[in-house]
């Protein structure tokens, strides 16, 4: 291990040791970091499994939010929900398509700029770029939600523009189903957006009434309950005058229960469409057992207002007011803005003020 000038020789290291610390990489889904290692050297390449080139579901992006910071470039923020850590990441190829949707976990699925042609979905952490035949709508832009699963990897795509639910996988296969109440698209698409496709099941997707009630499905499409991943339990959480109401069902089950507690080290964001669970002992003041979600003021929709429904005290309270100053909060409170971001829907005035909260 001495390179003969008496310093230590870092590429001789024992292959097992190598492929020790690249497992803890891949254990907390720190992909980015997995990449850095195996460039150190020729002889660690070798010692761990080439990323580029697989579908392995360890070197899947399952962890991580992000959104666009820069409308010009395709600089994105990274968001690990379980370690805490912020990564940006510069990707030009991604000039070459339009990013029809983002997948739950960190994929990006991509269609060509101009023409209705295959879809494309690419793991922006390991460059892995991967094509289904699906040719859908060239409109498909704002409201498209997927998924993506299994391995080998099956994609989920559900098509606003035709009320079209997409399943295809890499062999070829395709098959859709059609949608032709507006309430059971908005909650398909809701449900896709947040990862429960694969926790729900096919049935809810066959027929939505088998998991949902009437009632329930209106309060997803009006924008009061909202579908959310967290710790393998589908939530969903209702938003009331007072406050927060939040249930669980497990997969296969159609009853759903009563939550009073999401857990100490649990703190869950809420937007439009998409909501994200994270570790909140790793996010400087965020706290757990807490609900934030957003509200912007009617004539000046980039005038955000970020609040918090605290499930042990059942009481809510602003962090962030039409300023953007925090309330009670300073050190964490960019961290707030940026969570909250990956929740939204993409709008100028939303980069204009999160790029506003960012300095």
């Amino acid at each position: 291990m001495d390179d003969g000038g008496g310093s230590p020789c870092w590429a001789s290291l024992p292959p097992e040791l190598v492929r020790h610390v690249a497992d803890c990489f891949l254990a907390t889904n720190d992909v980015d970091y997995y990449m850095g290692f195996r460039a150190v050297c020729r002889d660690w390449r070798h010692a761990t499994d080439d990323p580029t080139k697989t579908w392995d579901v360890r070197f899947r992006p399952s962890r991580w939010s992000f959104f666009r910071t820069d409308s010009d470039n395709a600089i994105y923020l990274f968001i690990n929900t379980v370690t805490g850590r912020f990564h940006y990441k510069d990707i030009p190829f991604l000039n070459k398509y339009r990013v029809a949707a983002v997948a739950e976990g960190g994929f990006f699925v991509l269609a060509d700029k101009l023409i209705a042609a295959d879809v494309y979905v690419l793991n922006p952490l390991t460059g892995h770029l991967a094509c289904f035949i699906l040719a859908v709508s060239t409109a498909f832009v704002f409201g498209v939600a997927a998924a993506v699963f299994g391995s080998p990897p099956t994609l989920v795509l559900f098509d606003i523009e035709n009320n079209r639910l997409h399943r295809a996988d890499l062999g070829g296969e395709h098959t859709y189903v059609r949608y032709h109440k507006w309430v059971h698209c908005n909650l398909v698409r809701h449900a896709i957006h947040n990862g429960v496709y694969n926790l729900v099941g096919r049935p809810f997707f066959d027929d939505p009434l088998k998991v949902f009630s009437s009632d329930q499905m209106d309060m997803v499409s009006c924008g009061r309950a909202f579908l959310v991943k967290s710790d393998g339990k589908v939530l969903m959480i209702v938003k009331q005058e007072d406050g927060m109401e939040v249930f669980k069902v497990q997969a296969g089950r159609d009853v759903w229960e009563p939550v009073r507690s999401i857990g100490d080290d649990c703190a869950i964001f809420i937007g439009t469409y998409k909501c994200v669970s994270i570790d909140a002992s790793k996010f400087p003041s965020i706290h757990g057992n807490c609900i934030y979600h957003q509200q912007e003021t009617a004539y000046e929709p980039w005038n955000l207002m970020i609040y918090k429904y605290d499930m042990r005290k059942q009481k809510t309270e602003m962090v962030i007011g039409e300023a953007g100053g925090t309330v009670g909060i300073y050190d964490g409170g960019i961290n707030i803005a940026r969570l909250v971001s990956c929740c939204m829907a993409t709008s100028p005035y939303v980069t204009k003020r999160i790029a506003h909260l960012k300095h």
